[in-house]
């Protein structure tokens, strides 16, 4: 399970998430490896794209998460779970950077 941040624009108006341009850069990445899209689940910490594309505040992550996020989580029962962005990766494994969960296999709640 790939989790980012917020829907961008094109992602708010399609319903569907990373299908802008970080959803190009994903598929990008995605090249060569042997991981087909389809064999993701991709989806936000928040579900709608905030006002001027700020970052979420944090009731909206906490509303997001509690409601639908961790719902998510729970019927998907994904073999690893992928923070692909400072916001989303704070939030749920409480770190204070991005750094300092890079190359580490964190394990909130016994999930890496």
């Amino acid at each position: 399970m790939l989790i980012g941040e917020a829907p961008g624009r094109e992602e708010d108006e399609s319903g569907h998430p990373f299908v802008g341009a970080a959803g190009r850069f994903l598929d990008h990445v995605l090249e060569g490896t042997g991981i087909n899209r389809s064999d993701l689940f991709i989806t936000n910490i928040v579900k709608c794209r905030p006002p001027k594309n700020r970052a979420p505040r944090v009731n909206e992550i906490e509303t997001c998460a509690s409601n639908y996020l961790f719902k998510q989580i729970e019927l998907i029962n994904p073999a690893l779970l992928m923070f692909l962005d400072g916001v989303a990766s704070k939030s749920i494994v409480d770190v204070q950077s991005v750094n300092e969960a890079c190359g580490r296999v964190l394990q909130p709640d016994g999930r890496k």
